[in-house]
């Protein structure tokens, strides 16, 4: 009968042994999940976290005028079918839109002046400035199309140019008509200016031999290149950056935390589950013994 107990007792210590191995592995299956997933979740939230901040940063696509905003009766047949093409072929965002309101003009300004660009709306000539940087912004259009109405401006005109982040606007200071060689009117000058360009004679048939160009000067920018420019601006970026980078502590902090909690509970896991083996073999031990 002893004998029977004692053998009896050994299975159980046995059983209890193997259960408890199987638990052990268990919850330390189940530390090494959540230490994974407390790292992977850390990393996706800095993540996230930058993403926010850049789209923050991130000034709105602008919009194109839409087909029927355009004023096309004073086009050019030929102009007006190339446009119409043109609408069927993807282009970039236009880097800002241009508009003269007395003459009713409000068109795309477009980063480039190939031929489907300038057929689309008008374009940035290259190595002058983009909107909203210091010096000479030069802007080239077709006379036959959308600078058909340059022909009326007038000096005292105001001249709007509205990028996605900032609103500039100027006056115009002269016209006069140049030959197309004549690169001066590309120049930088010391104020900030808008130079237009076009074709002259505007009804010439043919290649025009000649360039109609508007020269206006900056009167005003909006509040938010003010403040950009302003002496504010780098204590306002050292205090973004700084909240970032508290923000960014906190969240490795956290993740720190957690991966410390997570090792102490395995240590004493890992302790319980040594002792509870250890009694369950010397317990069987000395039952086999006896």
């Amino acid at each position: 009968m002893k004998s029977g107990n004692r053998f009896t007792i050994a299975d159980c210590l046995v059983k209890t042994d193997r259960l408890l191995l199987i638990l052990g592995i268990g919850l330390l299956g189940i530390y090494f999940g959540a230490l994974l997933h407390s790292l992977l979740f850390s990393h996706f939230a800095l993540w996230r976290f930058e993403e926010v901040v850049a789209a923050a940063q991130r000034p709105p696509d602008q919009p194109s005028p839409s087909k029927d905003d355009v004023d096309v009766s004073r086009w050019a047949k030929g102009r007006l079918k190339a446009y119409e093409s043109s609408l069927a072929n993807k282009l970039p965002n236009p880097i800002a839109i241009l508009t003269i309101p007395r003459l009713h003009l409000r068109v795309p300004i477009f980063d480039g002046t190939d031929e489907m660009t300038l057929n689309r709306g008008i374009g940035r000539i290259a190595g002058t400035a983009m909107p909203g940087e210091d010096g000479n912004l030069a802007i080239a259009g077709h006379r036959d199309g959308f600078f058909r109405g340059l022909k009326d401006i007038a000096i005292g005109d105001l001249v709007e140019i509205t990028s996605p982040v900032e609103l500039e606007t100027y006056i115009v200071d002269s016209t006069e008509i140049v030959t197309p060689s004549d690169v001066r009117v590309l120049q930088a000058s010391p104020i900030h200016t808008v130079t237009l360009i076009t074709c002259y004679p505007f009804y010439f048939v043919g290649d025009a031999p000649k360039r109609f160009v508007v020269k206006a000067s900056l009167i005003h920018r909006s509040l938010l290149q003010e403040t950009r420019a302003s002496t504010r601006e780098p204590q306002i970026q050292d205090k973004q950056n700084s909240r970032n980078e508290r923000l960014k502590a906190i969240s490795r902090t956290r993740s720190s935390m957690s991966t410390e909690a997570g090792s102490f509970l395995a240590c004493m896991l890992g302790q319980s589950m040594l002792r509870g083996l250890l009694r369950c073999r010397l317990c069987i031990s000395s039952l086999t013994t006896s």
